[in-house]
């Protein structure tokens, strides 16, 4: 049977460092959530979905990130070599 109090700790101990760390080693089967717990799991959820959104949205800022610098790095290349600059968009619709 799973200890959900100290798993919760070791959760939220995790989210609170910095940089945040998930746990690899979660027991397989931890069984249901104590009433008396729900709550507090709730809360370590909702900051787990949190900090997903936050990671993805760095990770999309670093894919622009790159994604400009390669153009750049490929304009200034086509520049050396004489040829005529070819101006590059970036869609954020998708």
């Amino acid at each position: 049977m799973t200890d959900w109090a100290a798993l919760l700790d070791e959760i939220e101990d995790g989210l609170e460092s910095s940089p945040p760390v998930f746990l690899d080693d979660l027991p397989p089967d931890p069984g249901p959530v104590p009433p008396a717990l729900v709550p507090r799991a709730a809360r370590a959820l909702q900051r787990m979905v949190d900090l997903q959104a936050v990671l993805e949205g760095q990770q999309a800022e670093i894919a622009d990130q790159l994604s400009a610098l390669s153009a750049a790095r490929a304009a200034r290349s086509r520049q050396r070599d004489g040829a005529k600059p070819v101006p590059h968009f970036l869609d954020h619709r998708a």
